[in-house]
């Protein structure tokens, strides 16, 4: 089994107006030793942002972790990883505070079964619904909390995806855009969502406008030899779960979106 690799990550605020008031993540040092190698290739790296606030009620909060699940330990995964790819995934829990978990790296069923345990089992709703809060839907520090996952990433990687998950849109789209296109030009990062509860409707309409990438998105991908390349991105989609059913079959088809 893999050691997860983590990162301690602090909220500082920002010296703006009370009105305006932005919260910056400061890095700390790594609770987790470093791999041996920093070069470790992996198929893809998912960050799922998962929202755990006061709004969402713990069977959403089920139905997100059954469709973790499901992905990352389907039959279509399992034949994957025996073919030699592999696949990093961190996730994020956001309300008020994101949780930035570690980043396990799965390449066997036994891989994605302690990634599922450590982080989507059951066990763990009320651990994260204490920890990131009930009185917000802080989106925008979510996907500060993606950027900074990538930024400190140790793998190298062809694909980097983003599944939002949210009954909120979580902030203006003149907030939540510079930071998703920054997740798109710098990264190359697919983002994709999934928008439940009664107006999922309007949610999704809104994470179409602010977050989802869209078509013709292109990425400047580093060339070992110092060049950059430009390549377009996959484009990704915006779901709408009107029942856990749903939430769960369409969070396993948003991480399908940008391949393995």
């Amino acid at each position: 089994m893999r050691t997860p690799f983590s990162w301690a990550f602090a909220l500082a605020m920002a010296a703006v107006t009370p009105a305006a008031a932005e919260r910056t993540f400061v890095l700390t040092a790594p609770s987790y030793p470093m791999p041996e190698t920093e070069s470790e290739y992996v198929e893809a790296h998912d960050v799922l942002l998962l929202d755990a606030s006061g709004s969402v009620e713990d069977y959403e909060i089920v139905a997100m972790f059954d469709g973790v699940r499901d992905y990352y330990l389907s039959d279509e995964a399992v034949l994957n990883y025996e073919s030699g790819l592999c696949n990093a995934v961190t996730a994020v829990f956001y309300g008020n505070d994101p949780i930035i978990k570690p980043t396990y790296i799965i390449c066997s069923r036994e891989d994605a079964a302690q990634f599922v345990a450590d982080n989507v089992d059951l066990a763990h709703i009320s651990e994260v619904r204490t920890k990131v809060g009930n009185s917000g839907t802080f989106l925008n520090e979510a996907l500060d909390a993606a950027v900074l996952v990538f930024q400190h990433e140790y793998v190298e990687t062809t694909r980097r995806r983003v599944v939002v998950v949210g009954d909120e849109s979580g902030g203006a789209a003149k907030v939540l855009g510079p930071k998703a296109a920054l997740l798109n030009t710098k990264f190359g990062a697919t983002i994709s969502a999934v928008s439940l509860g009664s107006g999922g409707d309007a949610i999704r309409d809104a994470f179409v406008q602010s977050v989802v990438t869209p078509q013709g998105a292109t990425y400047l991908e580093p060339q070992y030899d110092g060049t950059l390349l430009e390549r377009r991105i996959a484009p990704g989609m915006a779901f709408t779960a009107m029942t856990t059913a749903e939430l769960s079959k369409q969070l396993q088809q948003a991480l399908t979106l940008g391949g393995f």
